[in-house]
């Protein structure tokens, strides 16, 4: 394992142990937990304006927690989907945890799968993200998703530029797809 690679993994480490501490605190120290929201009436926003509004009310640290939550409410990949995850395919190679994409349009409306590594949650939550705001929705949604999706966010300041690189991949990554899905 060279310097890089030692780096990368010391960062997922302590981004998974720092999500697991925050998460173990918000389930103790709140009434409707991040883990429990969905039963205590709260709604995630989908559409992508209302998610940058709510997360620009947020400070860093209500940011990650708030990612958690997206991370936590990405759907499972549907069956029919497993076999090409497991044959590597639909996997955004410039990030370095396994995460994998389809897109697809469905009478005119993008239908967005995806399957992200457990032990990434930020980029599970980003994905999660991505989904809320562009599944079901008009291929246009997408792609006028602003370029500086993550700064918009907040979240370029809370992760690593190597983190940040990775899910820029997934959005440039997001679509790409897309405009292959609506030229076919």
């Amino acid at each position: 394992m060279d310097a890089d690679e030692f780096a990368g993994e010391t960062q997922i480490n302590a981004e998974k142990n720092f999500l697991f501490a925050l998460s173990a605190f918000h389930l103790r120290s709140f009434p409707c937990p991040s883990a429990v929201k969905l039963h205590c009436d709260f709604q995630m926003p989908t559409d992508l304006n209302e998610i940058i509004a709510e997360f620009a009310e947020l400070d860093p640290r209500e940011r990650l927690e708030m990612l958690l939550d997206y991370a936590e409410n990405l759907p499972p990949l549907p069956p029919e989907y497993e076999e090409q995850r497991l044959a590597g395919e639909h996997r955004i190679q410039e990030c370095q945890s396994p995460v994998f994409i389809w897109i697809k349009l469905v009478e005119g409306k993008i239908d967005f799968q995806a399957w992200v590594a457990p032990e990434a949650p930020t980029v599970k939550g980003f994905v999660g993200i991505l989904r809320d705001a562009f599944h079901d929705q008009l291929p246009e949604v997408a792609l006028n998703a602003p370029a500086d999706l993550l700064k918009q966010l907040g979240l370029n300041e809370a992760l690593g530029m190597t983190r940040t690189r990775g899910l820029s991949a997934i959005l440039f990554y997001l679509r790409k797809q897309v405009e292959r899905a609506a030229a076919a």
